[in-house]
């Protein structure tokens, strides 16, 4: 297996901005040389790249990109239809435990149990309980192919990029905020 490519600052740019990633380049380094000896802010920055008619991507707003995450969370979180007992589903302190966690910051949440006992009907409820107030993007990565790169990984589920990156950029520019969740087995 050959190792992953280095992403390159064009690729990078290409997430933050629309248009032409070497025009945004050059722009930046015009800019860069114009602001010698100054102070530079993001503020300042952004109004000069706007001003030259490069724009920030907002895949907040994107409704292709929202409809993507939209499906793919709708068809994860309908597998749990599967967990009904006597018609019902029943709630699992599991699942609220882990949204509770997610949600006040914790980056990785891992669910351990022996087979059987209930660890993926309970990621996809904390799914269905995130999705309320975030965007969420749930997928198992024992159902898509095999991807080294997170490109790979983001162009496989439907996005532009990857996941972590699209949703970051979408979090920054969007209410509700965004985050991403994985499930796996």
């Amino acid at each position: 297996m050959r190792p992953p490519l280095p992403i390159s600052r064009s690729a990078r740019l290409s997430y933050l901005v629309n248009g032409n990633s070497l025009t945004t380049t050059r722009l930046l380094a015009d800019y860069a040389l114009e602001s010698v000896g100054q102070r530079l802010t993001a503020t300042a920055l952004w109004t000069f790249l706007e001003a030259n008619g490069t724009h920030r991507r907002d895949w907040g707003q994107d409704p292709a990109i929202r409809a993507v995450v939209e499906r793919r969370r709708e068809r994860f979180v309908s597998e749990r239809e599967s967990a009904r007992i006597a018609g019902q589903l029943f709630a699992r302190t599991a699942a609220v435990e882990v949204a509770g966690l997610l949600r006040t910051g914790t980056k990785r949440v891992v669910l351990s149990a022996a087979a059987g006992m209930g660890k993926s009907i309970a990621a996809r409820e904390a799914v269905e309980l995130l999705a309320r107030d975030v965007l969420v993007l749930p997928f198992g990565l024992d159902r898509l192919p095999a991807a080294v790169e997170a490109q790979r990984l983001g162009e496989s589920l439907g996005i532009p990029g990857s996941p972590a990156l699209v949703l970051a950029i979408s979090r920054q520019e969007s209410a509700p905020s965004s985050s991403s969740t994985s499930s796996t087995r």
